[in-house]
């Protein structure tokens, strides 16, 4: 059975995540979350819960130690990592990071993006918009 500190550091390697990017992602100083994966010091409640929207997992995957499978614990609504391209998951974690403005600015500029028609792999897959 995995202890906590195992736990935080397998999640986040499953999310594709170094310890610099997870620190930048979560707002952790990076020296606090390498002491959470070294087992020197454990997240508070509040800590916990920003890690594991940034990691996409479930706090019960921290906290179950019967959860032996960190799939099993992610967010119902979240897919599954292989799904996704290391781009794409680049991305939804970018994008989770931002405040409502960056995320509105964020989808505001792919909208752009496609509408020009410039950056679409196959053009005739996408109707553009008169």
């Amino acid at each position: 059975m995995e202890s906590l500190s195992e736990r935080l550091r397998t999640a986040r390697e499953h999310a594709h995540l170094s310890s610099v990017q997870a620190s930048k992602l979560t707002g952790i100083n990076y020296k606090t979350l390498n002491n959470y994966e070294h087992g020197v010091s454990k997240p508070d409640v509040g800590k916990l819960s920003v890690i594991c929207k940034v990691y996409h997992v479930s706090a019960d995957y921290f906290v179950q130690p019967e959860i032996d499978n960190i799939e099993s614990s992610s967010a119902p609504a979240q897919a599954k990592a292989e799904e996704l391209t290391a781009g794409q998951q680049r991305l939804l974690h970018n994008f989770d990071s931002m405040n409502s403005d960056g995320q509105e600015r964020l989808l505001t500029m792919s909208d752009d993006m496609v509408a020009s028609g410039r950056y679409i792999k196959d053009n005739s897959s996408v109707s553009k918009e008169a």
